[in-house]
């Protein structure tokens, strides 16, 4: 029998391998950093990209909900914006052309994390993997956006610029 450590859903699908190598990579680089090393930071993970991105940032120390479960599914952004800002959520997504808009016109923001759009669940994991890491590095993400490119590289620059 095949012991389970992440949540039944992570099983049984053709990429569930390569997935659960993402999660236990997550697992095992976020035992190097210290637990949320960036204060005051709560995900909101966005319908758009897979729900066990908060697997990870729970391995990292973090509060992280998807959007579903909080009951917003198919809010639009406008209407998604006022809760994150009320709430003092940062967005994770890969809808960056929307979100960068929405949060550069607001004066103070929480933070947005952008991922690759359309990737497959496990190289989601890793670049979020990656991201995860890298804001270890941070004291905050408000006003600020990080950023992970299709070479796995991250960045984060001020928004609005």
């Amino acid at each position: 029998m095949t012991k389970r450590r992440w949540p039944d859903v992570v099983y049984g699908l053709d990429d569930s391998e390569a997935v659960i190598r993402a999660l236990d990579a997550a697992s095992a680089a976020a035992a190097d950093v210290p637990s949320a090393a960036c204060n005051h930071l709560v995900l909101l993970i966005d319908e758009c990209v897979t729900p066990l991105l908060r697997l990870v940032a729970h391995e990292f120390g973090y509060e992280a909900h998807f959007i579903h479960h909080r009951g917003w599914g198919g809010l639009k952004d406008p209407q998604l914006l006022k809760k994150l800002l009320s709430d003092d959520l940062t967005i994770v997504t890969n809808n960056y052309s929307d979100w960068v808009g929405l949060l550069g016109d607001s004066d103070l923001h929480p933070g947005l994390i952008v991922i690759l759009e359309n990737a497959p669940r496990s190289i989601e994991l890793e670049h979020f993997t990656r991201v995860m890491l890298h804001v270890a590095g941070l004291s905050s993400l408000v006003n600020t956006a990080v950023e992970v490119g299709p070479d796995g590289h991250v960045e984060s620059y001020p928004l609005p610029q």
